[in-house]
């Protein structure tokens, strides 16, 4: 007999919510309505258990958790969330072996192996690496289809280029990463060597910078944007969205009519997005 939770997850649409987001961990659920998957697993598991049935999302219906680098506030609920519910772990073979060095024994994952730059059915899903510029063992994002929309989840960009644009345009909804605001960040209390990390080519994307693939990804027929991965100590979320929503106010893209723009929250999951089948 399935639970209340379970029935309920039965009889969703094709949806996405971010469960936690930013510096202090990050984890993002993509849903066919019959197959669902967890991008990162940050923060710890007690919490991110709270947030999906907080969505009403019981964790053991989930099919994957699939990672995208080992820097902590993507992994850290990792060894204990899939354990604990029996989960498989996608990620590429340099960022397994990072990762397996952190933890006591990684023999007890169910590991799998999704090279960078390839495609991997999930059920109904399919779920595409592509690389990205960040300083990890080899750093991807994910591109994931379900039959009624694409996702994207294009986070920890040290800087832009067109194939990254490429592979992402004419998703339905893309996480892009707002980290930081330079003026924050320079006047802030990190050392100079991470700022210069911050904001090098193997960082983060800054507000603006965030704003200029937004407008480019408008063009291209996405709708649904989700800033994501903003810094607790150089950024904040009302002036993340001003940011970019002041530049595509300046590029002649009107909010509502050419694009729907939210912030994900830090802590606690985002409001869902749903899409028909």
């Amino acid at each position: 007999m399935t639970s209340g939770i379970q029935q309920t997850f039965i009889r969703q649409r094709a949806q996405s919510f971010s469960l936690c987001s930013g510096s202090s961990g990050n984890a993002y659920y993509i849903s066919s309505g019959s197959t669902s998957v967890l991008i990162d697993a940050g923060l710890n598991c007690k919490k991110l258990t709270e947030a999906l049935l907080a969505r009403e999302v019981d964790p053991a219906s989930l099919s994957a958790v699939f990672i995208t680098h080992e820097h902590r506030d993507h992994v850290a609920a990792l060894d204990v969330l899939a354990r604990k519910y029996h989960l498989p772990v996608y990620m590429n073979e340099a960022t397994w072996q990072a990762y397996a060095r952190s933890i006591a024994q990684p023999e007890r994952l169910d590991w799998h192996e999704i090279p960078s730059d390839s495609d991997l059915l999930i059920g109904d899903l399919k779920v595409s690496s592509f690389r990205t510029p960040h300083d990890a063992a080899e750093s991807v994002g994910y591109k994931v289809e379900t039959g009624s929309s694409v996702v994207s989840v294009f986070t920890d960009l040290g800087q832009l280029n067109q194939q990254l644009l490429d592979t992402v345009s004419g998703s339905d909804l893309i996480y892009v990463e707002a980290n930081y605001d330079p003026t924050m960040l320079q006047n802030g209390p990190y050392p100079w060597a991470l700022k210069q990390r911050i904001a090098g080519p193997r960082g983060h994307l800054a507000n603006e910078t965030a704003a200029q693939a937004i407008i480019d990804l408008i063009t291209r027929g996405t709708k649904q944007f989700v800033l994501a991965h903003l810094s607790r100590e150089n950024n904040l979320p009302e002036l993340a969205e001003l940011t970019v929503s002041q530049n595509l106010y300046q590029a002649g893209m009107v909010r509502d009519r050419d694009y729907q723009l939210m912030v994900a929250p830090r802590y606690v999951p985002g409001n869902p997005i749903i899409w028909s089948r």
